[in-house]
């Protein structure tokens, strides 16, 4: 049986592969005394006939789910969850949008793109410099590969916020 879960909270998420071959119980997550497991989606699949139950490790939470050779079940995401305090919260953080840029003071840019050209031109005559001292190999060509492909999808993304 491969099972791969998903464990935590909005803020934590723990992936939990588990291949177990032979019967037995396979723990997902050690206790702890500072946070409270939730197992929040779940997809299972048996190779072999076989029994599955939830437990906290001390009792059951779920009662036996049967299941046979080559079957299985999906445990799709909460929408919600039950927090700490017993309020219902969502069970993933929203997605935030992203703010729209400050509109600039009258007749003060943006950005000052000097400061980026300051910054950025030094670093490839430095990558330059380097090369010419300690030889322009492969490690140097992807480099400057690299650099050039950075400026391009710099100067793309300047010319969709201009």
């Amino acid at each position: 049986m491969i099972v791969r879960v998903r464990i935590g909270t909005a803020d934590t998420l723990i992936y939990v592969p588990v291949n177990q071959t032979v019967a037995g119980t396979t723990e997902l997550a050690a206790a702890s005394t500072l946070n409270r497991h939730k197992v929040i989606g779940a997809m299972l699949v048996m190779s072999a006939t076989g029994t599955l139950r939830f437990t906290d490790g001390v009792n059951d939470l779920t009662g036996p789910a049967d299941v046979v050779a080559n079957g299985g079940f999906v445990m799709p995401p909460l929408s919600r969850t039950t927090g700490k305090d017993g309020k219902s919260y969502p069970a993933s953080k929203p997605k935030e949008e992203p703010k729209p840029a400050p509109k600039p003071k009258s007749g003060k840019p943006r950005f000052d793109e000097k400061k980026f050209d300051k910054v950025f031109g030094p670093l490839v005559r430095l990558v330059n410099e380097r090369g010419n001292a300690m030889g322009k190999g492969p490690n140097f060509q992807r480099c400057h590969h690299l650099l050039n492909q950075f400026m391009d999808a710099y100067k793309a993304w300047k010319g969709e916020t201009a």
